[in-house]
């Protein structure tokens, strides 16, 4: 920034000398706007040192920033309000006016629960058939649709208050017809600069919809204030208080404005860092500015007038609208004589003198809210001071600055220029919100380490939607400790109190459990709340036994074992409790009790952790009861303190929150109680309106703490940064989409000062331009996760990107000869959008031309492994040492190891595990079983006769196992129809008893001794004998077989083991042929020499597929993509991926498919050819 130089001794005009008057500060940096606001307050102190200063600012994130920055240059900030406008105006309202009260009955919160009560009564009229139609239904969805279309009714009426001040005189005064004149006066548009875009329509398109908006809302209108003012009246003896709204109280107020000096006015008023104000507003100010000093600091992003200036595509629909011949629009519509007369006036033609033109046309395309407040600022009497200062360097981005300061045209003579290294304005693709995060913190690792000067609290970062990114947010920079070189210190402000504390978040669900189905999940996510769980005095271990215990009891959903259900509901939370309860005084296998059977885990001392969910369940339960009966607000306030002192400890940490909430319970009840609000609430409504209530709630206490700032995009808050970053400019999610009622009658005659929502985006997208002071950083996802494919930023990213290739020359120039298929502007759009890997881990990331090379060094590996040749995972068995391992082997590591060599060095080795310990909930209803749950009740099924199987299947249904009521008959059926081919098979052996058999044998293997250690289960009469309710696979196989081989060295006269399975609902029988005690000893010397040598060398050797190689060992092709299809998933829930194949085969670039042939022969030969298959 250039140096300025200013003297604050304002000297007035001749004509306004010795006069009050209004001035206004013009500067295009917030930063001398600042310096102007600290000098005067350090040169020209207040005559009375009591009094504090009055600077109104639009959001507490600017009064934060002024705060410090006053402090900074003055040594101290104290005694100074920050009010908002609308406050302020009220305030003195207030104090100066008589019987005005200190709360307004106007209020938005208040006028919504009068319209709740009014609204019903009036449903009968014939304007409002329209409400009629949309509120009828159910009696508790209306009561929902009441609430919501009141909420936006009395919105629609704060905006009128404000912005239509003359429509609620003209409907006090039962003229509807006022109003419509002034709406007709605006169709078609008649002033060039403030007209919608729309194409003019014929009156009678209009009139059906808009007119009769006019007629219900004026007797709406009426009816509220009649309403209000026979309440106020009420109240008037005591409190002496009239019924007055803003609308009226501004007219009294500039009245008496001029015609004296009322008292309580402040000596001296500032408005600082506020882009637009309501014309009303305004003129209350210009009123004060008579009898007081009102410094008014506009951050104007152009030094010369541009309130006259027009959106491009406005002017394309000039150029359309002078196309109309005869009268006729292209899509069939006809304008009357008066529409095409308006279309001829002068205005409309072309302007050869430049009235109709653009400017700079970033300013013109975004710049309408400041456009529309500096028209207003215009027409002010008041003492002007200019503090423009151009942006300092030759960046990219001061040239873009200045350009707008200095309101270039398109094309500017000189262009900008744009060197190789200028990265002050970058834009980068991503592929997902966690890569912009990702990239984002590399670049900030980038600037820091690039400039020792720039710190965390220079950098802020704006989300259109901070709530979206928090997850990633963490993710990211919570992963570095502070004694990491990469630590960034950060805070995420404007976070919705709902997103932001668990313990509102939880108080918002159960505001919301009358139509809850209770599930596993979300009681236990309820009983996981920190402060939830010590209301219950439950630990966290304690929560883990209940979350095993929840999972194994067969607890799915429901409250109740009888709510809203014929037949019993064994998976409801009540029922689970009583097999708990039932289990610390007695075990399963005692039989059932009162239609009950015992939990066998909370048998013990673990008694006590069943009483604790008993309580909370108790809580809910009661709860729960509440909320199906509406309820009047007086119950409804009593009943939100106890859900709030029953469900939640109240410590040193949650000590706030709580009282948070128990002051907005307190504030919404009165609000509705002071209204007169006397029908009872379902609780729906209670829900939507704490809901409402908390996410309009300010939450930016975290916002400029000296660490890095994560907010959201707000307007009026563009306060400067060195460097600002914009995320998640995505097409469609910025501007934000805002669609108005149908019935908001401001959308069809607009005027200046109006508040849009996507005009405000667009003027907060040129702010944060032009508070970037070195560089502005621009992220969206370009590329989709799923196909790679180009995806567009949001329109304001485009139109900058669009204005700037067109106006940049690259350094050294752009040659069209060395590149003739490349245009210019798209050698700057290469340089300016900067295209990024889909994963962190990518080698593009570590590559040394990469200018943004990432520091996430963990993943350095796979770059440094990118030029070096895989060593094969397959070695010769010779090259590598004996390993050291302890004398006693168990049996049952070697047979994992058999079964699976690969996942047994993962484990074993790597200490790698893919096995997911999450504990999956089942939430729903069942009405059949699903493979697995089929599968564990066959399996305990075939452990008992036939004749027992009546009796499980009871068993099963009281433990919530089987489906509910007729379901589970027809499941039990199935089950039995399909093991009783098997069970006739394995009957005999369970009329026996099964006996163990613990294994101990020493071996010497390559001259070491060592020991066999294990247990063998599953004997009747020495003989090993075994079933399951599925098919026999491999790994069953090959487990078999080591449990034969070793049988035959403990006790050679074992007979051959058998085992069965259920295969296509047939029974296949497995036996091994008889193998001398020599054979057995030698193929069990193989495995465990493999197993010795496993432990340092990766033994890569598909054993499921054992069968294959043996069958047919020459068919290669086919044998290697059977390896292949061990990594892939298949079509069904049941072809899964082998997780450590799939690991294994994304990184081994060769096979050896010889050496595997020649290890299966020397492992399952012997096995494939003893084995015999029957049915």
């Amino acid at each position: 920034m250039q140096p300025l130089a200013l003297s604050l001794t304002i000297t007035l005009s001749n004509r306004n000398r010795g006069v009050a008057v209004l001035h206004l500060y013009y500067s295009n940096h917030l930063e001398t706007q600042k310096e102007l606001l600290v000098r005067l307050l350090a040169l020209q102190p207040l005559s009375d040192p009591f009094q504090s200063e009055q600077i109104l600012v639009q959001s507490q994130g600017m009064a934060q920033w002024l705060k410090q920055q006053i402090a900074e240059k003055c040594g101290i900030a104290a005694n100074i309000a920050f009010p908002l406008p609308a406050s302020f105006i009220w305030h003195q309202y207030h104090r100066t006016l008589p019987n005005v009260p200190q709360r307004n009955a106007f209020a938005k919160e208040s006028m919504q629960w009068h319209l709740m009560a009014l609204i019903p009564t009036l449903l009968s009229l014939p304007q409002f058939a329209e409400l009629k139609r949309y509120l009828s239904g159910q009696a508790q969805t209306e009561q929902e649709k009441l609430y919501q279309l009141s909420g936006k009714i009395a919105d629609l009426f704060d905006q009128y208050l404000v912005y239509r001040p003359e429509w609620i005189t003209a409907w006090e005064q039962d003229n509807d017809q006022a109003v419509i004149q002034a709406i007709m006066q605006h169709l078609p548009n008649q002033s060039p600069p403030d007209t919608a875009l729309s194409l003019p329509f014929a009156d009678d398109q209009l009139t059906p919809e808009w007119q009769g908006a006019v007629s219900w809302q004026g007797q709406l209108w009426r009816a509220l204030y009649a309403r209000i003012e026979q309440q106020t009246a009420q109240q008037a003896a005591q409190n002496h208080q009239t019924c007055q709204h803003r609308a009226a109280l501004h007219q009294r107020y500039l009245q008496l404005l001029h015609e004296q000096k009322p008292p309580h006015l402040p000596q001296r008023l500032f408005i600082f860092g506020i882009s637009a104000l309501p014309k009303v507003y305004l003129q209350t100010l210009q009123a004060m500015a008579q009898h007081c000093e009102v410094h008014l600091f506009f951050n104007n992003p152009c030094r010369y007038y541009w309130g006259d200036i027009i959106d491009p595509a406005f002017l394309q629909q000039l150029k359309l609208r002078k196309r109309l011949t005869n009268g006729k629009v292209g899509s069939g519509e006809w304008l009357n004589d008066k529409q095409l007369a308006q279309l001829n006036q002068p205005d409309w033609q072309d302007d050869p003198l430049g009235y109709l033109q653009t400017g700079n046309p970033l300013l013109a395309t975004w710049g309408k809210m400041g456009r529309d407040f500096l028209a207003l600022l215009s027409q002010s009497e008041a003492n002007e001071i200019d503090a423009y200062a151009e942006a300092d360097g030759n960046s990219l981005l001061a040239q873009l600055q200045n350009a707008i300061l200095n309101l270039q045209p398109a094309q500017p003579d000189p262009p900008f220029l744009l060197a190789p290294n200028d990265q002050s304005l970058m834009i980068h693709a991503c592929h997902s919100p966690m890569r912009e995060v990702e990239i984002l913190h590399d670049q900030l690792l980038h600037w820091f380490q690039q400039d020792p000067a720039l710190t965390p609290k220079d950098v802020v970062i704006m989300l259109a939607d901070v709530d979206q990114y928090v997850p990633y947010i963490h993710a990211v920079f919570s992963q570095y400790q502070y004694n990491d070189p990469r630590f960034i210190p950060y805070e995420i402000a404007d976070r919705k109190h709902s997103h932001s504390d668990v313990v509102i978040a939880s108080y918002l669900q159960l505001l919301r459990l009358k139509e809850s189905d209770f599930s596993a999940e979300s009681v236990l996510a309820l009983l996981d709340v920190p402060e939830v769980r010590e209301r219950f005095e439950l630990d966290l271990k304690e929560l883990q036994t209940l979350q095993n215990w929840v999972a194994q009891n067969g607890i799915r959903y429901g409250l109740s074992a009888n709510q809203n259900a014929t037949a019993p509901n064994y998976n409801a939370w009540q029922s689970g409790l009583q097999r708990m309860l039932l289990g610390t005084a007695m075990r399963e296998n005692d039989g059932i009790w009162q239609n009950t059977v015992a939990f066998d885990l909370s048998h013990g001392l673990s008694a006590q952790i069943v009483g604790k969910l008993g309580d909370f369940l108790d809580c809910l339960q009661h709860w729960q009861s509440v909320l199906q009966q509406p309820q009047p607000i007086e119950q409804w306030q009593q009943q939100l303190h106890w859900l709030l002192t029953t469900l939640f400890c109240d410590n040193q940490q949650s000590r706030s929150v709580l009282l948070f909430l128990a002051k907005r319970i307190d504030e919404i009840c009165q609000t509705a109680l002071d209204a007169g609000y006397d029908r009872t609430l379902d609780s729906s409504v209670i829900a939507e309106l704490f809901d409402a209530k908390l996410s309009d709630e300010d939450n930016s206490f975290h916002f400029l703490n000296g660490k890095l700032s994560f907010c959201t995009l707000l307007p009026m808050r563009a306060i400067p940064f060195k460097v600002v970053a914009l995320l998640g400019m995505n097409e469609g999610d910025y501007p934000r989409q805002h669609q108005p009622n149908s019935f908001d009658l401001m959308q069809y005659a607009p005027q200046k000062g109006d508040r849009v929502r996507r005009d405000d985006d667009r003027y907060l997208f040129l702010e944060a331009i032009l508070s970037a002071q070195q560089k502005l950083y621009i992220s969206y996802i370009g590329r989709s996760l799923t196909d790679n494919q180009a995806l567009q930023p949001s329109v304001l990213v485009s139109q900058l990107l669009d204005y700037l290739s067109e106006q940049t020359d690259l350094i050294p120039a752009f040659d069209p000869q060395q590149h003739p298929e490349q245009q210019r502007s798209d050698s700057v759009r290469l340089h300016l959008v900067q295209q990024h890997p889909m994963t962190i881990f990518s080698h593009e990331n570590f590559a040394l031309s990469n200018q943004n090379r990432s520091f996430a060094k963990e993943w350095l590996v796979n770059q440094a492994s990118a030029d070096l040749q895989y060593n094969q995972f397959m070695q010769a068995l010779s090259d590598v040492e004996q390993s050291a391992v302890s004398g006693v082997i168990t049996l049952e590591q070697l047979i994992r190891f058999v079964q699976s060599p690969l996942g047994y060095f993962f484990e074993k080795q790597l200490g790698v595990r893919f096995k997911n310990d999450q504990t999956d909930w089942a939430d729903s209803e069942n009405f059949s079983l699903d493979s697995l749950e089929r599968y564990q009740l066959s399996e305990q099924l075939l452990h008992h006769p036939q004749a027992q199987w009546a009796a499980q299947m009871q068993r099963f249904e009281l433990k919530g196992e089987l489906p509910r009521a007729n379901f589970a008959e027809i499941s039990a059926q199935k089950l039995s129809e399909r093991l009783q081919p098997l069970s006739a098979v394995i009957a005999p052996y369970l009329a026996q008893a099964a006996d163990s058999l613990n294994i101990r044998i020493a071996l010497e293997i390559n001259g070491q001794r060592y020991q066999l250690q294990g247990d063998i289960s599953g004997l009747y009469q020495q003989q090993k004998v075994a079933w399951r309710s599925g098919a026999i696979k491999a790994a069953h196989i090959i487990q078999y077989w080591i449990e034969y081989l070793v049988l035959q060295l403990q006790q050679p006269d074992s007979a051959t083991p058998h085992f069965y399975g259920l295969e296509k609902n047939k029974v296949q029988f497995y036996r091994f042929q008889p193998i001398s005690v020599q054979q057995a000893h030698e193929q069990l010397q193989v495995y465990l020499q493999d197993f010795l040598r496993a432990e340092q060398v990766l033994l890569a050797l598909p054993t499921a597929l054992y069968s294959e190689f043996l069958s047919d060992p020459q068919n290669d092709e086919q044998l290697l993509q059977a390896i292949i299809k061990l990594g892939q998933d298949g079509f069904h829930d049941s072809d899964k991926a082998d997780p450590y194949w799939q690991r294994f085969l994304a990184q081994q670039q060769q096979i050896d498919l010889e050496a595997i042939k020649s290890k299966m022969q020397c492992w399952f030969r012997l096995m494939q050819e003893s084995l015999v298959v029957g049915s």
